[in-house]
Order: structure tokens, then sequence, then C-alpha cells
């Protein structure tokens, strides 16, 4: 995805521009496939920024109540563990219900 809107109500929500900024892509690409699987290499390269900080960015985004991170292990035909993939899943009824509260508090 070339272009996606920044929602700023996300970098208020983590407390992090750069969380708002991964969240608000990650959003947006499952508002067209729900789950998404994407490694950490992938978003840094779409998004410009370090693997590092995708993984820094994460912590504040995982423990928000509307989007699930899981982890798929990529495995080579001998069982190895070759990489690992994030799962992101977002429940849109509970991220409108997170937003009206979180603009009334």
């Amino acid at each position: 995805m070339d272009n996606f809107n920044y929602y700023p109500i996300f970098s208020k929500m983590t407390q992090n521009t750069t969380a708002g900024i991964i969240l608000s892509y990650i959003v947006e690409l499952t508002q067209y496939k729900n789950p998404i699987k994407i490694t950490n290499e992938e978003l840094a390269k779409d998004l410009y920024f370090t693997t590092s900080t995708i993984i820094r960015a994460k912590t504040k985004i995982k423990d928000l109540p509307f989007i699930d991170i899981g982890v798929v292990k990529q495995k080579d035909e001998n069982g190895f563990i070759i990489g690992i993939i994030s799962e992101y899943k977002v429940d849109f009824k509970k991220l409108a219900k997170y937003i009206k509260e979180f603009e009334n508090e």
C-alpha cells in the first residue's frame, strides 16, 4: 500500500507517534483482509522504519483491547523455523467502542 491515512488518535492511545503510524497502517490493511500476516521486516520496509523500531512499537500496540497480534512460524521442508510472521487481527466493533470511550476521557 503506497498511501494510507494516519489517525492521530492512535498515537494518543499508544502514547507514541511511531506506534500510532504503524497502527494506522495495520488498521487500513485489515479493512481489506482481516487478519493480515506480515513480517516486521516487511512493515519496516513499507513504512521506512527500522525493524527494531517496529518491534518497540508493537509493545505499545499489543495491549490495546481491539487488536490481537499472533505469531506464525515459517518452517522449511525439514521443519526448521526459518522466519516469524506476525498476524494482526482487528476487531472493528471493539475499535469503534474504544475510540468513543477514549474520546470521552
